[in-house]
């Protein structure tokens, strides 16, 4: 019986070590999962979207008639400021903070006045009915931004009428020249993004001749300005904006 009592004792003590001990040692929790931060958006890959804004087209020009000898007057008056519209498609490739790619756009609007400044009778009017852009487009992208600048080859199509005689005259071109520009593109979300760009065109010089009773040559001012507003869809973009930190 004291055998049986001494064994009883040195297991209760055992199990009040034991639980003294296990009170004694620090408890271990779960490490807390890492806060996530946002990644900047890619701009690699394709891309379409359109664009509206406004056009100043300069399209004073000098006239080559008959009853001055064809020595030429300047006809003035004739630029105008419109609204224009279009769209836009290109490729994007980023190599760290710079953005190489190419884009092209079309851009329709009346551009373009009349005038009777050369006197009775003598209405001119010259107008730009669209004109497109190609060429290259080199940005730096800071984050969700990006500033870029482009240029390459322009092309528009131009029109001009003169009142000859009480009969109205007139003959269209189509013209290329060369076009530089800049703008900025900001990412709202993986695939949306909205731009607002600047394009000066140039599309050189040349004569149109008006299919008259005399012939008539003119030979206008071919600049062009365009501010626009617009939106891209890129197709392509990161896998996710939310990358976990650890």
């Amino acid at each position: 019986m004291k055998v049986q009592l001494r064994a009883c004792l040195l297991a209760s003590s055992a199990l009040l070590a034991s639980g003294a001990l296990a009170a004694d040692l620090p408890s271990v929790r779960p490490a807390a999962a890492p806060a996530p931060f946002f990644v900047a958006a890619g701009w690699t890959g394709f891309y379409i979207g359109g664009h509206i804004g406004w056009g100043r087209h300069d399209g004073n020009l000098t006239a080559f008639t008959p009853w001055n000898g064809f020595a030429g007057f300047p006809v003035s008056g004739l630029s105008n400021n419109s609204v224009i519209g279009g769209v836009q498609a290109g490729y994007n490739y980023q190599m760290g903070s710079i953005v190489a790619g190419v884009e092209a756009d079309f851009s329709a609007g009346s551009l373009g006045g009349s005038s009777n400044n050369g006197g009775p009778g003598t209405w001119w009017s010259s107008r730009a009915n669209w004109v497109g852009t190609i060429g290259p487009r080199l940005g730096v992208a800071f984050g969700d931004a990006l500033l870029y600048a482009k240029g390459g080859l322009a092309i528009a199509d131009l029109e001009y009428s003169h009142v000859q005689g009480g009969n109205l005259i007139s003959a269209g071109s189509t013209r290329t020249g060369w076009m530089i520009g800049a703008g900025l593109e900001y990412a709202i979300n993986r695939n949306l993004s909205l731009k607002v760009e600047y394009n000066y065109i140039d599309l050189g010089g040349g004569r149109t001749t008006l299919p008259g009773a005399p012939v008539i040559w003119v030979q206008p001012n071919r600049e062009i300005q365009t501010v626009k507003f617009g939106f891209n869809y890129r197709f392509s973009s990161p896998a996710s904006a939310v990358v976990a930190s650890y």
